[in-house]
C-alpha cells in the first residue's frame, strides 16, 4: 500500500476480553474520525479513506463500510450504539470510501452449518465471546454485529477475498455479504481463492496487488507524488 502511494494507519481496538461488542467497531470508527480531524497534522489526504482487514478485522472493515452513517440501531429487544462516543472528534464522519474484506465473518449464526471446523455455536467461541453469550441464544445481538444488517445502496465499493478451503471462517460468510451487496446495487467484487485457507494461499503478492489496484482505482489516483504531496 505504501508503494502504491497510500498512507497506512494500523489501529488498535479493545478485544472481546476487554469489552463486548460494539466496543470494537466503536474503536475503529474513533480512529477514522481521528484521521479526518488530524489529517493536516499528519499530511494525509482524507478525500479517500479505504479500510481493510482479515478475519475478525475483516469483519470490522466490512462493518465500518456498511454502517458508515448508522448511530444507534435496534433489532428486537436489543439496541446498540454502533457509532459510539469514544474520543473528542465526534463531529467528524466515520464513513469510509472503499473496503477490502479478507475472509471476515458476517452471519455468525450459520458458520457451523456452512462447514466450519471450529464450533462457533460453543459458548466460548470467538463470536460468543464477542457478543457476551452463546450466539444461538443471542440472535438479535448477532444480527447487530452482522455487516449485512446495515447494507444500503449508499455503501462504498467492496472487494471481498476468501479461500474455498478456509477451515475457520467458511466462505459462505463472504458469499452472503457479496450477494447482499449485489442485491442492494453496491459495487462489489468477490474472489474465491482455490485451495485458499485462513490466510495461507491468500497472503501472496497476487492478492496484495489486487487490493492496491482496487484502492487505487476507487480513489481515482492517476499519479502520486510521495515526495511533496499528501498521501491518500
Amino acid at each position: 500500500m505504501l508503494d502504491a502511494g497510500f498512507a497506512v494507519v494500523m489501529p488498535n481496538h479493545r478485544s472481546s476480553m476487554d469489552a463486548k461488542f460494539p466496543a470494537q467497531i466503536n474503536d475503529i470508527k474513533t480512529v477514522i474520525r481521528f484521521i479526518r480531524a488530524n489529517a493536516e497534522m499528519h499530511h494525509i489526504d482524507t478525500s479517500f479513506i479505504g479500510i481493510t482487514g482479515s478475519s475478525s478485522a475483516g469483519h470490522l472493515a466490512a462493518l465500518a463500510g456498511t454502517s458508515g452513517f448508522v448511530k444507534q440501531y435496534t433489532i428486537g429487544s436489543e439496541t446498540e450504539d454502533i457509532e459510539g462516543s469514544v474520543g473528542p472528534y465526534l463531529t467528524y464522519s466515520s464513513s469510509v470510501d472503499a473496503v477490502v474484506d479478507w475472509f471476515g465473518p458476517t452471519d455468525f449464526l450459520v458458520m457451523d452449518s456452512c462447514g466450519s471446523q471450529l464450533v462457533h455455536n460453543a459458548a466460548n467461541s470467538p463470536e460468543s465471546s464477542l457478543i457476551g453469550g452463546p450466539i444461538q441464544d443471542n440472535k438479535d445481538k448477532c444480527a447487530l454485529a452482522n455487516p449485512i444488517t446495515y447494507i444500503d445502496a449508499n455503501d462504498p465499493p467492496f472487494l471481498i477475498l476468501h479461500g474455498d478451503s478456509d477451515p475457520l471462517v467458511p466462505h459462505c460468510e463472504s458469499e452472503l455479504l457479496f450477494n447482499a451487496l449485489q442485491n442492494a446495487n453496491v459495487s462489489s467484487q468477490f474472489v474465491l481463492v482455490p485451495n485458499g485457507q485462513h490466510g495461507p494461499g491468500l497472503f501472496v503478492d497476487e492478492y496484495f496487488k489486487m487490493m492496491a489496484d482496487f484502492f487505487t482505482t476507487e480513489s481515482g489516483i492517476t499519479k502520486v507524488d510521495t515526495e511533496d504531496g499528501d498521501n491518500p
